[in-house]
Order: structure tokens, then C-alpha cells, then sequence
């Protein structure tokens, strides 16, 4: 299966960044809230990103987390203990209006 697929995009995105924090350490050492930890952070790098990608006049978007099992699928972590935090379709070009 193609990322455009999974990610039901009109087009292959040209870059697709994805945040994937591993269970471990974390949540061995903090339990529950070592999860929320990598959440954060994760959140923290999309913004990142995308703030970046305005920058440069490009655009994308975040997809939902109903492809979560089918992105972490593609690189191969469908079997890892690893979540998938953000994942960015990047690539849209805007013009200036």
C-alpha cells in the first residue's frame, strides 16, 4: 500500500515527517505519565514543522489517527513497542493572494 493511500491524499505528499515515540524508557520509568510525556513533545516538534512549512509558503495537514496501524506499517514498526504520536503530509504549495 502507498502512503497516498493510507493517507487518502490527492497526491504522494513530497515529505511525510512522523513522530514515533518508543514506550520505553518512558513509561517504565514514569508509568502512564511518561506517555503523555512523548505526547507532548511530539506535539511540540509538529508544531515545529508546520510553523516551518508556513514559513516557506508550503502547506499539509496532520491526518486523523484512524491510519495510525497502516503508517506505522509502511517503514516497518508495525511490531515495535512504539505509538505513532504525529504524523505530517507535507508539500502543498500556496500562492500569495
Amino acid at each position: 500500500m502507498r502512503l497516498r493511500e493510507v493517507l487518502a491524499a490527492d497526491a504522494e505528499p513530497a515529505l511525510v515527517p512522523a513522530l514515533v515515540p518508543a514506550d520505553q524508557p518512558p513509561l517504565g520509568e514514569y508509568g502512564r505519565r511518561g506517555g503523555r510525556f512523548g505526547l507532548l513533545e511530539a506535539g511540540a516538534a509538529a508544531q515545529s514543522v508546520c510553523l516551518r512549512m508556513a514559513q516557506q509558503r508550503l502547506g499539509g495537514h496532520l491526518p486523523g489517527g484512524a491510519a495510525d496501524a497502516e503508517v506505522l506499517a509502511l517503514p516497518g514498526l508495525g511490531d515495535q513497542p512504539v505509538r505513532l504520536a504525529a504524523v505530517i503530509a507535507c508539500g502543498t504549495t500556496f500562492t500569495r493572494r
